[in-house]
C-alpha cells in the first residue's frame, strides 16, 4: 500500500474506530454501510462492482453469507466476508458458520467482524472452528492498522499473496511480544541498552535463539513463521491472547510452601515480584532447590528470613511458570496451574499451549 493509500486507510480506521455510534443500536446492515463497506473501498476493492464484491448471494447449499469478496481465480484470491451486529461477541458458533460458507464457495480465507473486533480464519486448516482463527485484529489497538492494511489490501488478494502478508503481520507481532519481555528485564536490572539485555537474557538462557532472531534479523530473507499447522495455532494463541487480554496480568501463587504476585506477559513468560516468599526448606526430591537458592541469593534478588523462608527483593523474569513455582514451594508443581488470577483462571486457560517452547520451534 503506498504512503498515500496507507494513509487514506489510516484515517478510515481511524474515524470508525472513534466513532460515537450507540453500539447497541448498530445492526448488521449498519456495520455493513458505515464500517465494513468503507474500508473495504479505502483497501482497494471496487464495492460497486458485484462481480467483486458480491453481497448476499445464496449457493446451492442455500447459505448466505453477508459478503464474497473475489479480485481474481482460485481459492487465494478472495475470502467471505460475515459481518454480525456492533457488540456481538464473535465466538466459535459464529465463527463455524462463516467457514462453513467459505467452504462451500471455493474460498479458503474468512474475515468474521462486529465492526470492531476482525478475524481471520482459514477454511483449509486442519482442528476446530477456533484452531482455524489465524489472526484477531481491535480496531483503535496499537500497530492494529498497519497490521489490517496488509491484510484487507487488495492487491495482495488479487495476487494470491495474502499469507506472505499474513507472514509478515505473525512475525513483527511475535518481535513485539518479545521486545517487552527483553525491556522488562532491562528495567528490572537497570540496564542502560536493549543489547545488553540481550546478551544478559541470552547468558542466562532466559531468551532463546529463535526469540533473538525476531528482534535482531534483518536480512532480506526473514525466519518464516508458519501460517497452518499445530505451530501457526500456538501462534495464533499468543496473538489473540494479547488482543483479548490486557496484559502484564497480575497472577498469584496457590500452591502450598510459600506465597507470591506475578506478573505475566503476552508470550507465557512470568515476572515474580517483590514481597514473594518461598518455603523453608525443599521436599527431598526437589535436589536442584538449594542450587536456586543460592543463585538467587548472590544476585541480591531474594535475602532469607528469620524463620528460612526466603523473599523476592527485587522481580525475577522466568520463561516458563513451573520453574517460578518450583523455587516457591520447594516441590516439583505445575505452574502453569498454580499461578491464577484473583478471579481463579490458570496460566494454562490463557496459554493453552507451552507457548515458550513452541516459540523456539517457529524459526
Amino acid at each position: 500500500m503506498s504512503p498515500t493509500s496507507f494513509l487514506e486507510f489510516s484515517e478510515a480506521v481511524d474515524r470508525i474506530a472513534r466513532a460515537n455510534w450507540n453500539t447497541s443500536s448498530l445492526s448488521e446492515a449498519a456495520v455493513r454501510q458505515v464500517m465494513v463497506l468503507p474500508l473495504l473501498q479505502t483497501a482497494g476493492f471496487d464495492i460497486w462492482n458485484p462481480l467483486e464484491v458480491q453481497p448476499e448471494e445464496t449457493n446451492a447449499a442455500g447459505n448466505r453469507p453477508d459478503l464474497i469478496v473475489r479480485c481474481g481465480n482460485g481459492s487465494e484470491c478472495g475470502f467471505v466476508l460475515e459481518i454480525k451486529r456492533r457488540g456481538v461477541t464473535l465466538d466459535e458458533g459464529t465463527l463455524g458458520q462463516a467457514l462453513s460458507y467459505a467452504g462451500h464457495v471455493g474460498l479458503r480465507w474468512v474475515w468474521l467482524t462486529n465492526g470492531q473486533v476482525w478475524i481471520l480464519a482459514d477454511e483449509k486448516q486442519a482442528g476446530s472452528y477456533k484452531e482455524r482463527e489465524v489472526l484477531r485484529l481491535e480496531l483503535g489497538k496499537p500497530q492494529a492498522t498497519e497490521d489490517f492494511s496488509l491484510l484487507l489490501e487488495r492487491i495482495n488478494w488479487a495476487e494470491g499473496k495474502i499469507e506472505t502478508a499474513l507472514e509478515r503481520v505473525l512475525k513483527e507481532r511475535l518481535r513485539r511480544v518479545v521486545e517487552q519481555k527483553v525491556e522488562a528485564f532491562k528495567t528490572q536490572k537497570g540496564l542502560p541498552t536493549l543489547e545488553l539485555a540481550i546478551e544478559w537474557m541470552r547468558d542466562k538462557n532466559l531468551l532463546g535463539e529463535a526469540e533473538e532472531k525476531l528482534l535482531t534479523n534483518s536480512s532480506i530473507d526473514p525466519p518464516r513463521v508458519p501460517t497452518n499447522g499445530p505451530i501457526a495455532r500456538v501462534t495464533s494463541e499468543v496473538l489473540a491472547s494479547s488482543t483479548i487480554h490486557k496484559f502484564p496480568l497480575e497472577m498469584f501463587f496457590s500452591g502450598r510452601g510459600g506465597k507470591g504476585t506475578a506478573l505475566v506477559f503476552e508470550d507465557g513468560s512470568l515476572e515474580v515480584q517483590p514481597g514473594s516468599v518461598t518455603t523453608a526448606e525443599a521436599s527431598p526430591s526437589q535436589i536442584r532447590w538449594k542450587g536456586w537458592i543460592d543463585n538467587l541469593e548472590q544476585e541480591g534478588i531474594i535475602e532469607r528470613l528469620d524463620n528460612g523462608q526466603y523473599s523476592f527483593i527485587k522481580p525475577c523474569l522466568y520463561n516458563r511458570p513451573s520453574m517460578s513455582s518450583d523455587i516457591i514451594s520447594g516441590s516439583s508443581t505445575n505452574g502453569r496451574i498454580v499461578w491464577k488470577t484473583a478471579e481463579g483462571k490458570t496460566h494454562k486457560e490463557f496459554f493453552p499451549y507451552d507457548t515458550h517452547n513452541m516459540l523456539g520451534k517457529l524459526l
